[in-house]
C-alpha cells in the first residue's frame, strides 16, 4: 500500500490532523498561524517553492490548514521579523509525536514493524491496551488537563497554587502514558509521553536502534 494511502486511512480525527499541518502560536501577545514547512525551516508550498524568495509584499507563505473547523493560511512572511523569530523557538512538528504527527509517527513505527502491524493498530480500539488507540485516549485526556490547567494558571494569583499548576503543565514533558506500545511480537516497545511524543526504548530493540533513530525516533 502506497504511504499516502495508509496516511489517509490512519487519521480520521480531524483535531490530529488540523495540528499536523497548522499550529497556532502566539507572537507578542497575537495569534499567528505557522504551517509545518515553516516550522521546519523549509518555508515551501507543494510545489518546492520557497515563500521568502517572493517579491516584497509577495514573500508571505500561501500553506493552509483547517483549526477548529476553520480554513486558515500560514502567516509565515519576512515583512513580520517577531515571528520569524518566534517559529525557532516551536516544537518541531516533525518529531515523532501521536498528537501533533499522527500519520509521520505512525508510518515510522510501520517502517519497523511491518503493515500487518499497522492494520491491527488501525483496527485497535481505545479498550485494547498496549495499542496506539489505547494511548491516544490517555493522551487526548491530558491534553485537555492541560489546556484547563493553562487557563487556571492563566488567572492564578496564589503562590502555592501557581507553583501547583506549573508542576501539573511540565509533567507533560517526563510522565509516560500507561504501558508501551508494543511492536509485532512484542519485541519493541515504545514509550509514549503525556505531551505526545514517542520515544524507542533501546533495551527491547537494540538490533534496530540505528533504524529507528534515522527514522526520527528519540530512545528512551
Amino acid at each position: 500500500m502506497n504511504p499516502k494511502d495508509i496516511a489517509r486511512l490512519i487519521t480520521e480525527d480531524p483535531d490530529i490532523l488540523a495540528e499536523m499541518e497548522i499550529q497556532e502560536i502566539a507572537v507578542n501577545g497575537s495569534k499567528a498561524y505557522i504551517c509545518q514547512n515553516c516550522i521546519d525551516g523549509t518555508h515551501t508550498d507543494e510545489t518546492g517553492y520557497d515563500h521568502r524568495e517572493g517579491e516584497i509584499d509577495y514573500n508571505d507563505c500561501k500553506n493552509t490548514g483547517i483549526i477548529n473547523d476553520q480554513l486558515v493560511q500560514c502567516q509565515c512572511s519576512e515583512d513580520w521579523p517577531e515571528l520569524m523569530d518566534a517559529i525557532e523557538g516551536v516544537p518541531g512538528l516533525g518529531e515523532m509525536n501521536l498528537l501533533t504527527n499522527y500519520d509521520d509517527t505512525m508510518l515510522a513505527m510501520a517502517e519497523l514493524e511491518g503493515e500487518g502491524w499497522l492494520d491491527e493498530q488501525l483496527n485497535a480500539t481505545e479498550s485494547d491496551e498496549l495499542t496506539v488507540p489505547n494511548m491516544l485516549k490517555y493522551i487526548k485526556r491530558a491534553h485537555r488537563e492541560t489546556e484547563e490547567n493553562k487557563a487556571e494558571l492563566a488567572v492564578a494569583t496564589d503562590p502555592d497554587d501557581i507553583a501547583y499548576l506549573k508542576r501539573m503543565l511540565n509533567r507533560l514533558e517526563t510522565n509516560t502514558v500507561g504501558d508501551a506500545i508494543y511492536g509485532t511480537g512484542g519485541w519493541h516497545r515504545y514509550m509514549v509521553r503525556e505531551n505526545g511524543k514517542v520515544l524507542y526504548t533501546v533495551s527491547h530493540g537494540r538490533t534496530d536502534a540505528e533504524k529507528a533513530k534515522e527514522l526520527g525516533f528519540e530512545f528512551a
